[in-house]
């Protein structure tokens, strides 16, 4: 899986940015205005998108201050290199593996059943899921490189098929429906324990952020770029998506029927028509470029999980293996939910397990990268020449 061209890739802030927007809207895109609404039962769910976003934020800011401290390497590295640490890398590994294994199941349920509802209704959902794990797996044999490179071939289509949405929505769009912009029972939309499913995606910088290089040649200067601003904006960009979505969804559809509709933002592609019916029937288009984001979540997922596992517990051998039995399990896991409503319930839990597990590595990381610079700082100064003791 890690071929030659990863070990020695480097990628700009604003490459892992636009990453991180491709892997954290997946499914989100199709199903947030849904688990909006029945979480809040109003219209302001806006405020929900907005306070996510700052907590995404807030997450961000505080993994790359954390890698700072660790310069060209993963906290799963450092914890490698040190014999008395290294049971901490091994149980964090096995933390994040299960967790992007529930995470890659789900994803790639709800692909297979949006397939099969919108596109391929003969061919059963089982097939669907598996051809996608045979892509997603070829994927990841292509190392860093390739993945980050789909993402961003994959992003402009996606944000000119939103775009189109969007824009041609405008005159379906009934304000009145957004109504109360803000409801007396605000405080709920702070609770954002049922939406942390949608928002996750931060978790990446954990494991990609030892291959950016802030600095990049422009002409013949070199001007350093501030990475973490560069992330902001991609968090910035992901609220601005989501809203555009839910605002439009609850606008066009109603907030009545976004509650009932199982992938709100396929209906809504649904409303535009254009010259008189000449261009109708945009779900397709849409549906294809969510197979893109999901498909390039996906395959983040397994090569992230098989990589570090693999690490961790396996380095004599076959990364590839560990990546194809980590399709298989999924699979299992994925048709274990009888329907839809059963999986966007387990995503849930899935949210939960993997906000807990990144707060649990942070504050890890913390501890142990302050307690082990304290104690390198102490010897350097105990080696000082000159230094004696008082008799």
């Amino acid at each position: 899986m890690k071929t030659q061209s990863s070990d020695h890739y480097t990628m700009s802030p604003f490459e892992l940015s636009i990453t991180h927007i491709s892997f954290t809207i997946g499914a989100g895109i199709l199903t947030l205005p849904r688990a909006l609404v029945s979480s809040l039962e109003s219209s302001f769910g806006w405020v929900s998108i907005l306070f996510c976003g700052l907590i995404m934020a807030i997450f961000v800011s505080l993994i790359v201050k954390l890698q700072r401290r660790l310069t060209k390497e993963t906290i799963f590295d450092y914890f490698s290199r040190s014999h008395h640490l290294k049971w901490l890398g091994k149980l964090f590994s096995v933390l994040f593996f299960l967790y992007f294994l529930a995470f890659f199941a789900i994803e790639g349920r709800i692909l297979a059943n949006v397939v099969h509802i919108y596109l391929l209704d003969q061919t059963p959902s089982e097939v669907i899921f598996l051809i996608m794990l045979l892509a997603t797996t070829y994927a990841c044999s292509k190392g860093v490189e390739g993945i980050v490179h789909i993402s961003l071939i994959y992003f402009p289509f996606v944000l000119l098929v939103l775009g189109i949405v969007v824009l041609m929505n405008v005159g379906n769009l009934n304000i009145n429906e957004l109504r109360p912009f803000v409801a007396t029972e605000v405080i709920r939309a702070f609770d954002a324990r049922n939406l942390i499913y949608f928002f996750l995606g931060f978790e990446i910088f954990f494991f990609w952020l030892k291959y950016v290089n802030p600095i990049e040649p422009t002409g013949k200067k070199q001007k350093k770029h501030k990475p973490l601003v560069t992330y902001l904006l991609g968090v910035v960009g992901i609220v601005i998506l989501y809203a555009l979505v839910v605002v439009f969804s609850f606008g066009v559809l109603t907030v009545e029927a976004t509650k009932i509709l199982p992938f709100p933002t396929i209906e809504l592609s649904k409303e535009v028509e254009v010259l008189e019916g000449l261009i109708e029937r945009l779900e397709p288009l849409v549906i294809v470029m969510w197979i893109m984001t999901i498909f390039n979540t996906m395959a983040i997922l397994q090569f992230i999980a098989s990589n570090t596992f693999h690490a961790q517990w396996f380095k004599k051998g076959n990364a590839n293996i560990v990546a194809f039995t980590f399709g298989l399990l999924s699979f299992f896991i994925a048709f274990s939910p009888d329907s839809i409503p059963e999986s966007l319930q387990m995503s849930d839990w899935i949210g939960y397990g993997g906000f807990s597990v990144t707060i649990l590595l942070l504050i890890v990381g913390f501890i142990v990268v302050k307690k082990s610079n304290k104690t390198k700082s102490g010897a350097a100064i105990e080696q000082q020449p000159g230094r004696e003791m008082d008799g």
